[in-house]
């Protein structure tokens, strides 16, 4: 007689050869990026926003890389006024300053009308993750 842990693993592995060889071999992103359907847009509401418990995030907007694509270029003026009435709003704001081989400052950032006014409110960033082990939690 068969333990059933032994009937449990023989089916296990049965269905993973199967699964596995069913798969194409030459099946991965790049081959399948034609067939993707992007979700439509998501649906614009007006907000309220509450200074005292919302904080603007200026994430990796540097001259080095935000001069060399036209999106960000041309978003400039949006992030001006939004900067403008943040800070007429005495919002909270935190930076994450990227590039310069790995030695940003504030002055790096795109324009120089909406960069950080101390050093309290921007984090060097030093890796893919922004966050990990930056000063947003405690700003």
């Amino acid at each position: 007689m068969i333990k059933p842990e032994l009937k449990l693993a023989a089916i296990a592995v049965g269905l993973s050869i199967t699964i596995l060889g069913a798969t194409p071999s030459g099946a991965d992103v790049i081959s399948d990026w034609a067939t993707a359907k992007a979700p439509p847009p998501p649906e614009l509401k007006e907000v309220t926003v509450d200074p005292a418990t919302t904080a603007v995030l200026f994430l990796d907007i540097m001259k080095a890389g935000c001069s060399a694509r036209p999106r960000c270029v041309a978003a400039v003026p949006n992030l001006k006024r939004m900067h403008d009435a943040g800070r007429a709003h005495n919002m909270v704001f935190w930076y994450s300053l990227v590039g310069s081989n790995g030695k940003a400052t504030a002055d790096d950032v795109m324009d120089a009308s909406f960069k950080p006014r101390s050093s309290a409110e921007w984090y060097r960033q030093g890796g893919p993750d922004k966050f990990m082990g930056s000063t947003l939690q405690a700003t």
